[in-house]
């Protein structure tokens, strides 16, 4: 390698960078899809909620998701377009894109720690008479509850893999060098 010639971009950054593009693409997609289907079922919902719980209440974070369903929808298509943008800069090695990349792995590690608190409290929160009274016996809830459980352990250990990646000396060498005077951004053809 010459001084005139670009460093190589790691494949640890490659990796994650393509993968998350990815990711943030179908994830904004996805909350985009949402909302148009959220617009078209809006009015049917209060009758949907009577025929689905009947003469029970529905559960108390119901509503409140359901009445800010919208603006819920299009904070997840920002978040993960700006996901999204933060790929690209890693790819092509911009200084700012690994620590923004680093911020979302640890909103995402949040996430999925609130989210694994709600499933543990809406699952052990099931009164007796209901538990017994449904199709699903105690061992088939204990599978749920601890199914999920791992899925989040194995997720937030993916989100540690990545930060404590693009921590790394080789990684943080190659941001230095782009940015270093004299230092140029990667084409996108090279590995």
């Amino acid at each position: 390698m010459t001084p005139s010639d670009p460093p190589e971009r790691p494949r640890a950054v490659t990796v994650i960078g393509w993968t998350a593009f990815v990711i943030a693409a179908l994830f904004v997609a996805r909350a985009l899809i949402d909302l148009v289907i959220w617009r078209v079922m809006r009015p049917a919902i209060p009758a949907l909620l009577e025929s689905s719980f009947g003469r029970e209440p529905a559960p108390p974070y119901l509503r409140p998701l359901l009445e800010h369903l919208t603006e819920l929808k299009i904070a997840q298509a920002i978040f993960w377009s700006f996901v999204g943008a933060g790929a690209i800069g890693l790819l092509r090695l911009r200084a700012w894109a690994r620590v923004a990349m680093q911020a979302a792995c640890g909103l995402l590690a949040c996430y999925c720690a609130v989210f694994a608190f709600v499933w543990i409290r809406a699952w052990s929160g099931v009164p007796a008479e209901a538990r017994h009274s449904g199709e699903l016996s105690d061992a088939h809830r204990a599978i749920l509850l601890s199914g999920a459980l791992g899925l989040c352990l194995l997720f937030a250990g993916g989100l540690a893999t990545v930060v404590f990646l693009l921590r790394g000396e080789r990684v943080k060498a190659a941001f230095a060098a782009v940015s270093a005077p004299g230092g140029a951004p990667l084409p996108p053809s090279k590995r």
